[in-house]
């Protein structure tokens, strides 16, 4: 399945957070990507500052999907990587053309614990709240 390869999170991140006796881990990562790529919709694959607004990841598939993710979150991957490049809407190259900027992504959990991520975002996140998976069962 498409999402599986997508799915936001690894299988650290279930670990003492869902019941694995109910649902394989392969379940998990489903409903995970269902709900960042159709709820969510990949909030937190934004990148928002004042000066540049928001920015989605250039690796942000039209599904809100992440397109990298495998290779991303493969073992071994550091916390922090450069995924790609984007175009600043303010900072300009000594010719005046948009400078390119690095877009770095970071493991969901640990954004969250720094308090990077904007509250609101947070508030709608299932890797935050895994109660939210729930609640698309229940529907």
């Amino acid at each position: 399945m498409k999402w599986r390869q997508h799915a936001r999170s690894d299988a650290a991140i279930f670990r003492g957070k869902f019941s694995m006796t109910e649902k394989s881990e392969s379940q998990q990562s489903d409903r995970v990507a269902f709900y960042c790529s159709r709820i969510c919709k990949g909030r937190c694959c934004h990148f928002t500052s004042p000066e540049e607004g928001d920015v989605p990841c250039p690796n942000l598939t039209k599904d809100n999907l992440c397109g990298v993710y495998r290779k991303r979150y493969a073992e071994g991957m550091p916390d922090l990587v450069v995924v790609g490049h984007y175009r600043s809407r303010t900072v300009k190259t000594l010719e005046g053309k948009a400078a390119t900027r690095p877009f770095f992504c970071g493991r969901i959990e640990q954004i969250i614990a720094a308090g990077r991520m904007h509250p609101d975002i947070v508030a709608q996140c299932c890797i935050a709240h895994p109660e939210l998976l729930e609640r698309i069962e229940e529907k």
